[in-house]
């Protein structure tokens, strides 16, 4: 007998805290310059920010944040203040889902997800000037790829 009145009052304290609760929309604090997409015309979508799939790299102490769909990447001293760098040799990538980026031997590697497509590489990430590799590609139809760098 005690101890269901003390659930049953267990019961009633949590459900007086829940009617007292307020809901919440959360939002990503770092602070970055999403591409603004536009609903397709045949929903009732409304018009949203995005930065889907993230993906962080760190490199010589500094890290450089991937997002899809974007024109440009992000590079940051402390995870809080990013700076925009827009790359050369991606722009054929600019609409792409799930990027992933890897460092190995001195070099980065680009790709991401979504049909036939391949690797892009730069020789740095702050001035990149990527180019893609002949030849150098992931199946059609694999998504969201993670490069992964084995080093023994």
């Amino acid at each position: 007998m005690k101890k269901s009145t003390i659930q049953n009052l267990a019961i009633a304290i949590f459900s007086m805290v829940g009617l007292n609760a307020v809901a919440q929309t959360m939002c990503n604090p770092v602070e970055i310059p999403y591409r603004f997409a536009m609903p397709e015309s045949n929903t009732n979508q409304k018009a949203f920010r995005e930065a889907a799939d993230p993906t962080v790299l760190c490199s010589d102490g500094d890290y450089y944040l991937f997002t899809s769909k974007n024109n440009t990447y992000f590079r940051s001293h402390n995870l809080i203040d990013w700076a925009p760098i827009v790359p050369k040799g991606l722009e054929e990538v600019y609409n792409g889902y799930a990027p992933t980026v890897a460092e190995a031997n001195g070099k980065f590697y680009y790709t991401y997800s979504g049909g036939t497509h391949g690797i892009w590489e730069t020789a740095s990430i702050v001035n990149p000037d990527w180019k893609k590799i002949e030849g150098a590609g992931i199946p059609n139809g694999e998504g969201d790829p993670a490069l992964f760098v084995d080093d023994d």
